[in-house]
This record gives C-alpha cells, structure tokens and sequence, in this order.
C-alpha cells in the first residue's frame, strides 16, 4: 500500500497507529451494518436480529519499533509516498516492508521484532515487496526467524540465518537476465528445501543452504530441441505458490535445515511447489537432493473457454489451499485471480478461477462464478503485491487492497476502510488475519467459525480470545545528565541500549564505535553495571508508574518485587549487548567477572524479597501476630551501618536495602555475625535454634542463585570470600546440632511455637544443603582441599544414622569412603546396603578406581565381603588380590584358577615363618590344586618337576615333626640337619645318615653348593670324631684297611651322590683340607706320617669301591 502526506487515492494524509473510525461495509445483503465494540477492537454486534456478514477484532499490537518508525516518518516532511507491503503466514509470523527496512515478528510476540535492510533496485527505483520475502521460523529458538530476500531485479538472493543478527547475512547470485526495465520477481516458501524464485525473464532457481553455505541452483525445465534459438527462451514467471507442509511434516521442520544432512529431515518430506508462466503451470516436487516437474499443464486455454477467449483477461496472483475428497484424499486447490479493466466505467472486475488437482492430475479447472469483485482504477493501477488473495478450505475466500477487504463465502461482500491502512494480510489457524494501524486484526464472515483442520499441531492455539494483548514494552534507559567524563562515557553505553530497542542499527553501530576506542572501556563497563543494579526506585524508567504498579497491587512487597525484576530484565540485555557486540573480547575477564557477580546478585536480592514477603505473609495469616523473624533487624541493621543518617532521605529501609543490590551479599556476614554471637553467649537455647534456623535458611536462599565458581569472590574488599563464609557456617551448624542441640534436646523440642514437626530433620536438612553446596565449591576453587575433607564433611550424616543424605552426598562427589562407611554403619538393612555396595564397587570401576576401594574395605577389615563380590568383580578382583596373597587364593578357588591356587600357596608357604601347620596346609592345597589343574599351561615334566618340589618340602615337614617333634616353629634344611646332629640320644651315625637323607630328598630345594656344603659339614663331624683311628699304626695293612672301612666318614663317603664328578671335584678336595686343618694339631712325626697314609688309604678304598 501507499500512504502519503497528501491525499491521495491510493493512500490517506497520514499514518498513524492511534484508533480511528470503524469500516464500513458494501455488501451483496443491504441490511449490513456496523457496531463499534471499543477502541482499538472493532467487532459487529452479531447478536442483533439483522444478520452481519462479518465479525473483525484486534487480537493482538504491531511492534512497538514498527509503530515508532511510522511515526518519525509522520512527522518527516521529505517522506510523501511510502510503499508499506507485508504478509502473515501459515506458521504465524508477520513481516511488514517499509522503505529500507523489513520489520519481522510472531504474531503472538510482537514485543520481538526484528529489523534488518533489505537491497532495493536503484537502478529502475523498484522496491522490495511481499512477493520478494520467505520468513521462517529459526531452529535456534521460537522468537527467532529466518529470512530470504530476494533483489526487486533478481539478481541476487540475501539470506540471514537469524533475523536478530541482523548484520550476518549471506548473498547468492542468481543466473538471470539484469536488465534495465522493471523485471517482476517472485519466492516461495520451499522449506527444509530453501525456497523457489522466479522472475518474468524466465529464470527459476532453487535456493537453500548447504553446508552452512547458501547456493543457487537453476531448475527450468528442459526447452527442448530448440534451446539454443532465442524463440525458445524461458517462459516469463507469472506466480509462484507452495503448498503448506502437512502437520506431520511441520513438526519435523526447522526454518532452514540443511539439505546436506538427511538425517535432520523426515523421510516422507516432500514439498510441492506451482510455477505459473505465459505457457503453462508447472508442479514441482522437491525433496533431499531431488527436483522434479510432475505437472506441466497448459492451463490458459482452460481460463479461456471460461471468458469467451477474451483478450483482455490477465493472471494477478495465486493462492494454495487443500481440501479432502469423500476418500479422505487431500486435494490441491489453485485460487487464480485474473482480471479485467474497464477504461470507460473506470474499474477493474477480478475474477477466481479454481484448479483442482489431485495424484499429479489435473480434475478440473473452474470459476467460481459467485467471487465478482470491483474495484476503481486508482493511480498507478494494478501492482504485483495489491491486491492480495488468500482462501480457507475453498469456502471462503478474501481479496485485501490497503483501503478494503472484499470476501466471498455464502454471500459476497465489500468491508472498506478509508481511514486506515492494510498492509499485509494472511490466513493462519485457519483464520484470516490483517495487518492494519490497528494491529494485527482476525476477520470472520458469515457463516462464522470454520470446523478445524484435522492438521492443526497442538501448539497451534485454537483459543477465540478478543481481548487485546498489549506488547511489552522495549527496555528503555535513562541518561542522566553529568559533568564526570566516566559518566559521559557510561551515557554512550546507554545511549548504544536505547538504540538497539529502537532498532536504529546505524545509531548503534556510531555509539559502538565510540565505545570500543576508550581507553578504560573496563571501568566504563563496570559503571554501566553499577549503574542499572544500584538505581534508586524513583528513577524515570524504573517500573513503578502507576498503571503497571496498579496492576500489580499497591503493597511495597510487590513493588519492590517489580523493581528488582526490571533490574534483572535490564542488566540481562546489557549482558546480551556486550556479548553480541563485540564489546566482550576487548574487556579484562575481571570485568566480565564482574558483570555476571552483578547479575546474580540481582537474582540474589530478588531471592531475599520473596523470603522477606513470604515471612510477612505468614506473619499476617498466624494467629499469634508477628512472628519471630531476624531479617528486618538484619537489613535495618545494615542500612544503618552504611547510611547512619537514612531516615532523612525519604525512602523507607527496605527501599534503601534492595536498591543498593550490589552490596546485597554483604547479609551473609551480618547473618554469620548474628549466629556465631549468639552460640557464643550461651543465651535462651530455643532463641538460639529459631536463629539458626531463620539465619542458615536465609544464607541458603542467597547461595542458591549463586554460580558455584562466584562462592571464590570476597563480599567486601579485603573481607572473607563467600566460599570461607560458607565453610564456617557448616561448621557452625554441624557443631550447634551434634553438641549443643544434643545437650538441651529435650528443652527444645518440647517447643510448641516453633511450628516445627522434627526440628533435628530441619537442621540436618540444612546442613545437608549446604554441605552440598561448599562441597561443590571446594571441588572448583580447591581440589585439594575437596580430596582430603569430602569424607569428613559427610561424616556427620553417616553418624546420625541418615544414610540416604549420606549416600546422595557420596555419590555425587566421588567419596567412596564414605559409601563404605554407610555400608558398615547401617547394620539394619544389609539387604539394601549389599546392593548398594555392588552399585558402589560398579561407578568406582567405571571411573578407574576399584581398586582404591577395595583397598579401603580391606583397610576397614572386609575381607569376607570381598570374597564373596558377584562374579562381575572376578578379574579386576583376582589382579588385586595378587597382593594379598592370603586372600588371593580363596578367590582363585571361587574361579577355579587352579594352577593360580598353586602358585599362590607355594609362595606363601616359602614365606611363612612361624606355624609349620600352617605351611603344610599350603603345601597340601597347593599339591591338590596341581592334581586337579586340568588346564595347565605347564608341561609334564614341568608339571611333574612343580610336583616333586612341593613333595619336597612336605617331606621336610614330615622329617621335621618325626625327627624334631618338639619344635613347631617353621625351620630351614640347614637349621634341621643341625639341630637332628645336635641330639645326643641317638647315636652320631643314625644322626649323620638321618641327615644324609634328608639332603638327598630335598634335591630340588637347595642348590648344588648348598647340598655340598651339608655334606661337607657332616663329613667334618665325622671325621674329627674318629681322626685318632686315621693317626694310629696298624698291625698289618689288612687291619689297617679293615678299620679304615668300618669308620662313619668311610661309610658316610660312600653314600654320597654317586656322579662322575664327585670324586674329583668334592672328595679330594674335601680330604686335602680336611688333612691341612688336620695335620698343623699333630705334633709327632711319626702320627703325621700315618696321618698322611691313612687319608691316602682313604681315597684309594673310596675309588676302589667305587669302580666296584
């Protein structure tokens, strides 16, 4: 439409958006008349007898920057003509083009609009309109919108992936004709696919994203044999329309998906899309990575035959509406709008002509002969965008001009608007809907009300709601006049957030400019922080006029409540405003520190309003009066401190209080202050718990808004952190309730007015929560700390028997301590506890820490709840257990790991020192399992080497409890040959071969030196004890030989081991130094000489035996 400073035909004198005279009405039924409900929403009184064809009211505002805009344009005297076009679609949203500027919203959320620039022709002064833009709904959120936007000449198409970026957008050239004369353009939506542009250069091209990368692709049909000729060219675009997506589809779509992830669309996807050229209509069917003409159909000669051939008949537009066969079968329906002008009545007559088109099949082509609509010749005749045609369930059908609506439906009608606009219109929820001065305005015309699509999602609402919702308004902020050069800085911060509610980019974009070259921009941040979070309640954009307040109620609570929320709104778009712009990279991460500490202190302080009201509201609705509270103290208290004199700035001690929210959490320290002093005093014990309980719940509700990473920063410089605060709360409140509420219990809890049912409960539930609390945080700013002092914290709840807060604790902060602890302490219910220990031992094995807790039950004497573990711990529980090898044979016997059992028991057996018992058990165990091994990775004779080994030491044993039955202790080879030579009841010889024995049988004990050195050492008894029989002069040489044979060293020689090299390598050189050691004690000459000869004899029988 047009509107213009002048009167005009096509326009009216001036654009506002205040309300104005109701329509009046021109319709087929002469008894048609208005009513006006109220301002601003404009409906027939349908209950009069007279029957009214048409009901129209304002559902709902346009853009507060929309009308903003208009109304600078109103006051401009350089804007005289002004083209305004838009559209609503199915999904809801409405875009309005005015000049530049392309105004974007929901149609339920007006209050957020976007506003971005959109290319004109300069060339041919053609400008963007309806028939130029797709919108969409953005995957990135419900108030966010995609848009396309094609060049009124075609040669390009914009695209932003998010309308509230409005400076990110992507261009695709299209291949296309750009000439110097007007070229008519049309889009269609076309989604998840993109959407289809054409031009009446012929030209038709898919655009959609791929890859995050927007492309073009040209999809006209083949031209056939004579493509190249230039008679053959493309046939100019007339139309386009697509088809709404089915229900089901809907769903499935983001506003744009790419179309190179199948995975993101439904299967079943596909999309329909009607081109009208000079020759034919044309369907395409549209889905991943496909393009297909399934109808091309020479539809003129059909409109013809309905006109008699008239020549002067020409297309308008076009509109896709469906409907169900008697089969249920959907049916495409093509509303046509052709037209005639008449140059001598001065009118042009439009006309509808409906094609019915079903499985790729034309039905039949139509016209609708009860749709005859009239309209003057104005200005500059008919335009592309003017006028609009929409239909609903082919019943009812609407053509909008930006002056009038005329409909048909059972009876046909003209309603007329002379002093309003219409800029756009569309059907959504199967309602008609206008964008006019008024708002966004739904129109019904008899017979009212149309039955619901069975395709309309569940979010689509279906309410009849009349009333006008009023948008919110944009955040506003005040620039306070000032000298101070920081605070002139901190105005262009401000001036920069006015800017972006009004949507004047190019104001934002200079104030932006001048912002990022300060050189404290950090401090300047900082002051714009302070400055919204600490403003006074009497400031100008401060929510506490009179209508808002008056809704809201008059109470101060409220009030104050509203105050502090509209902080929050405003410090929650500066935040967004420093992110979004760049501002964020160019500042110290200490300011953005400080920022977000401010922001949650405004929840904070919020937080603090509610506890405060809902402790007034309980202190009205109890029967007793006031009840006991320690807060308004608390915060006069505080007020005071800072303000000694605040009773004369007119401004009561809560308004004082909440204003200065970034001193909010100095409350924590007052709150520790009041409760450390009163423990200290020793005073009225249940004085003492309402404190504690009041006080430790008061700083819960303040640390529940705050980030864990935050608790690290001080409440005042220099002051105790927050994190340190907390800490010494919970020790206060652990040491209050396990010593003094314990010592006077039965005082306090006879307590009728504490309204308290369990007042131990409520503290440990306290003391649970912020437990939770300073846990997380030592887990954040000192892990450490957190790894030494988690079991201890939760310690106080296993103690008291509250195992299920116990375990909550534990198992989210890792502490398998403690799980353990639970297991032992609750004896009551092993059941429960058995199985909580399985789920205890299965999240310490995911984290890799099984065996840290199995060396925890082991330091906690739970060897028997090991050992009997479900079989899913058999492995990692048989690798730990090779440490423990007293209980790593038991749980081999569990696996049946025999040859393990073996091993295990054997080694043990070497190592056990005291009980000899004992160690043959091992042994014996150990031979069974060997016996039973059927799955040995040993060899035979590997296997039968092990046996004889374990054999070995069994007879050892044997010999030690025969020989030496007094001695229980455990005793090596070497200590039982001595002390078996040391028994003097028993003669030397039976000793000596007692001992001879015991060697030889336990060959594959000791060494081959080892062995030797026994024997060396028996031989040398032997023969000391007998060295005089070797000194003394025989009678003859047979004697001689005769009594060397008869002595225990001859006899004790020949039982060595019989082997090649024993003579030569062990008996003479044991003879010779037994005559060295020998020889230096005899004096005579003469018993050396027989010496000599008796140890040569020696040998001599010893080979001559040997060799027998």
């Amino acid at each position: 439409m047009y509107y213009s400073k002048s009167a005009s035909a096509v326009g009216r004198k001036k654009v506002s958006t205040s309300p104005s005279d109701q329509p009046s009405s021109s319709s087929n039924n002469p008894t048609n008349s208005n009513n006006t409900t109220g301002s601003g929403n404009i409906q027939l009184d349908i209950s009069r007898k007279t029957k009214e064809n048409y009901s129209i009211q304002t559902i709902y505002d346009l853009p507060f920057i929309l009308r903003e805009t208009i109304k600078e344009l109103n006051s401009d005297p350089s804007y005289n003509n002004v083209t305004l076009t838009g559209s609503i679609t199915y999904e809801g949203l409405c875009y309005v083009v005015l000049l530049n500027d392309l105004f974007v919203w929901s149609i339920e959320k007006p209050q957020s609009c976007s506003r971005l620039n959109i290319p004109i022709d300069e060339i041919n002064n053609q400008q963007t309109n309806q028939n130029h833009i797709v919108v969409g709904r953005s995957k990135l959120g419900q108030d966010k919108f995609t848009v396309f936007v094609c060049s009124p000449n075609g040669s390009f198409v914009r695209y932003w992936a998010n309308s509230s970026k409005p400076n990110v957008t992507q261009d695709v050239t299209l291949e296309t004709t750009v000439s110097n004369t007007k070229v008519n353009v049309y889009a269609s939506d076309c989604q998840p696919y993109g959407i289809i542009v054409g031009n009446s250069n012929g030209s038709i091209h898919l655009v959609n994203i791929k890859q995050n990368i927007l492309v073009a692709k040209k999809i006209n049909k083949s031209q056939g044999m004579l493509s190249y000729l230039y008679l053959s060219r493309p046939s100019p675009v007339l139309f386009i329309a697509s088809s709404q997506p089915s229900t089901s589809s809907q769903q499935q779509y983001s506003s744009v998906v790419n179309a190179n992830n199948p995975s993101s669309l439904h299967t079943s996807t596909t999309r329909y899309t009607f081109v009208l050229t000079e020759s034919s209509l044309l369907k395409y069917e549209i889905s991943n990575n496909s393009e297909k003409i399934v109808i091309d159909y020479t539809i003129f000669k059909e409109v013809q035959k309905h006109f008699n051939n008239s020549m002067d008949l020409k297309f308008h537009q076009m509109y896709i509406d469906t409907m169900n066969d008697q089969n249920n079968e959907e049916i495409q329906i093509l509303n046509m709008i052709f037209y005639e002008t008449s140059a001598s009545l001065n009118i042009s007559k439009y006309y509808l002509i409906v094609v019915e088109i079903q499985d790729n099949q034309v039905l039949r082509v139509y016209k609708n002969d009860n749709f005859i609509a009239k309209k003057p010749i104005t200005g500059g005749g008919i335009v592309s965008y003017e006028p609009r045609v929409s239909s609903i369930s082919n019943n009812k059908h609407y053509l909008c001009w930006n002056d009038s609506v005329f409909y048909s439906s059972k009876s046909n009608g003209e309603i007329k608007f002379p002093e309003r606009f219409i800029s756009g219109s569309g059907v959504y929820n199967q309602e008609y809907h206008l964008i006019s001065e008024e708002g966004i305005q739904k129109l019904d015309v008899a017979p009212f009300g149309v039955q619901r699509s069975s395709s309309l999602t569940s979010n689509q609402s279906t309410d009849n709601n009349t009333s006008n919702v009023h948008d919110q308004k944009p955040i506003m902020f005040e620039v306070p006049e000032t000298d101070d050069m920081l605070s002139i800085k901190r105005n262009t911060v401000l001036k920069a957030l006015n800017s972006i509610s009004l949507k004047q980019q190019n104001k934002l974009n200079q104030y932006l400019d001048t912002c990022k070259n300060y050189q404290d921009l950090d401090s300047v941040i900082q002051q714009v922080s302070y400055f919204i979070i600490d403003q006074q309640p009497k400031s100008k954009f401060w929510a506490d006029d009179a209508k808002l307040l008056g809704d809201l109620g008059g109470e101060i609570s409220v009030q104050l409540k509203q105050q502090l929320e509209d902080k929050k709104k405003r410090h929650s778009f500066f935040i967004q405003f420093v992110e979004e712009n760049g501002i964020k990279n160019l500042i110290e991460k200490s300011t953005l520190h400080l920022i977000e500490k401010n922001q949650v202190k405004i929840s904070a302080a919020i937080e603090l309003r509610n506890y405060q009201n809902q402790q007034e509201d309980k202190s009205k609705s109890s029967s007793g009066g006031a009840s006991f509270s320690i807060l308004p103290k608390l915060i006069q208290s505080l007020v005071s401190d800072r303000l000694p004199n605040w009773t004369n700035i007119g401004m009561n001690v809560y308004e004082l209080f909440y204003s200065y929210v970034s001193g909010i959490d100095q409350i924590l320290l007052c709150i520790f202050d009041k409760l450390d002093h009163q423990q200290q005093k020793q005073s009225n014990s249940v004085q003492i718990l309402k404190e504690m309980i009041e006080g430790t719940d008061i700083f819960l509700r303040i640390l529940t808004v705050y980030p864990i990473h935050l608790l690290d920063s001080p409440v005042l410089p220099n002051s105790e952190n927050i994190h340190t605060l907390l800490s010494q709360v919970v020790y206060l409140l652990s040491t209050f309730i396990q010593i003094d509420l314990q010592t006077s219990a039965t005082q306090i809890l006879s307590q009728k007015d504490l309204g308290i049912p369990n007042v131990e409960n409520a503290l440990y539930d306290q003391l649970y929560r912020l437990t939770n609390i300073y846990l997380s945080s030592l887990k954040e700013n000192e892990v450490e700390q957190f790894k030494n002092f988690k079991t201890r914290l939760i310690d106080p709840f296993v103690s008291s028997g509250r195992f299920n807060l116990a375990t909550t604790l534990a198992n989210k902060y890792d502490d398998y301590h403690s799980l353990i602890n639970i297991y032992i302490a609750d004896k009551e219910k092993r059941d429960i506890q058995n199985l909580k220990l399985v789920e205890c031992l299965t999240k310490f094995q995911a984290l890799g820490l099984l065996n840290n807790v199995f060396e925890y039950m082991l330091e906690k004497n739970l060897k028997a709840e090991i050992l009997e573990l479900p079989d899913t711990f058999n492995e990692p529980l048989y690798k730990f257990l090779s440490k423990y090898p007293d209980l790593a044979w038991i749980h081999s016997i569990r696996m049946k790991k025999w040859n393990n059992i073996s091993n295990v028991l054997y080694n043990e057996s070497l190592k056990e020192p005291d009980y000899l018992s004992k160690k043959e058990k091992y042994l014996s165990i150990a031979k069974i399992s060997m016996i039973i091994d059927e799955n040995s990775r040993l060899s035979e004779q590997q296997k039968d080497q092990q046996m004889e080994i374990i054999n070995q030491n069994l007879n050892l044993i044997k010999s030690q409890k025969t020989f030496l039955p007094d001695i229980r202790n455990v005793l090596s080879i070497t200590n039982i040959i001595e002390h078996i030579l040391q028994r003097s009841n028993i003669e030397s010889m039976d000793n000596y071969l007692i001992c001879f024995n015991i060697i030889a049988e336990s060959n594959l004990l000791l060494k081959e030196d080892e062995s030797l050195d026994l024997y060396r050492h028996i031989l040398g008894l032997a023969f000391s004890n007998e060295i005089s029989i070797f000194c003394t002069t025989p009678n003859s040489d047979l004697q001689f030989d005769y009594g060397l044979k008869e002595t225990n060293f001859y006899q004790l020689l020949l039982k060595l081991p019989s082997n090649d090299n024993i003579q030569e390598e062990f008996v003479v050189p044991l003879l010779e130094e037994f005559y060295k050691l020998k020889v230096k004690l005899i004096q005579d000459p003469s018993e050396k000489r027989q010496f000599q000869i008796g140890l040569t004899r020696i040998l001599e029988l010893y080979k001559e035996d040997n060799m027998n």
